[in-house]
């Protein structure tokens, strides 16, 4: 329930309602930044006094859809485990600080540790410039809706997603 605690500390939601919503209806949001994860769900709030799990996923959807897309999160299995020792073993040590610092995916470190160590630094360099660039795209995607619920009193959800893939737009320029 880490997703309802960040949205209680944000003062986002009521404690009522983290006690009455099951664990699916805050599910959608943990494949979102802490941010993105509270402006998000104030947008849900706009849209629909006493929202459902439907409306968390399409807005979640929404949010994820104007970034760039974002893979997601491992789960401790066995492969898992096989590809961290990879990563410690056979990786060069920069592939090791970038996994443990969320640059990269458990199973892409352990790709990158198949590599010779010369390729393996090409392939961090490419792997973590995408993740600083999708972390960047979630912060940016965090302060475009933010703008745009404060300064809308009629809230359209295809409008905020809109001014998401704007922003996000006009950082790719920028960058160029």
């Amino acid at each position: 329930m880490r997703v309802a605690e960040n949205l209680l500390g944000a003062g986002v939601i009521e404690p009522e309602l983290a006690r009455e919503r099951p664990e699916t209806f805050f599910r959608p949001l943990s494949r979102l930044s802490p941010e993105l994860q509270i402006v998000s769900m104030e947008l849900v709030q706009k849209l629909e006094p006493v929202p459902d799990t439907a409306l968390v996923t399409e807005v979640v959807g929404c949010v994820r859809g104007s970034q760039e897309p974002t893979p997601g999160i491992m789960s401790g299995t066995n492969s898992a485990t096989m590809r961290y020792r990879r990563v410690y073993s056979n990786g060069i040590p920069q592939l090791a600080a970038a996994l443990e610092a969320g640059l990269l995916t458990p199973y892409r470190a352990g790709e990158i540790a198949r590599l010779e160590p010369q390729a393996q630094q090409t392939a961090l360099t490419i792997w973590t410039t995408r993740a600083r660039q999708k972390q960047l795209s979630a912060a940016i995607a965090a302060v475009a809706l933010r703008q745009y619920l404060a300064g809308s009193s009629r809230v359209d959800l295809d409008e905020a997603c809109s001014a998401i893939r704007g922003a996000v737009e006009e950082l790719r320029q920028n960058q160029l």
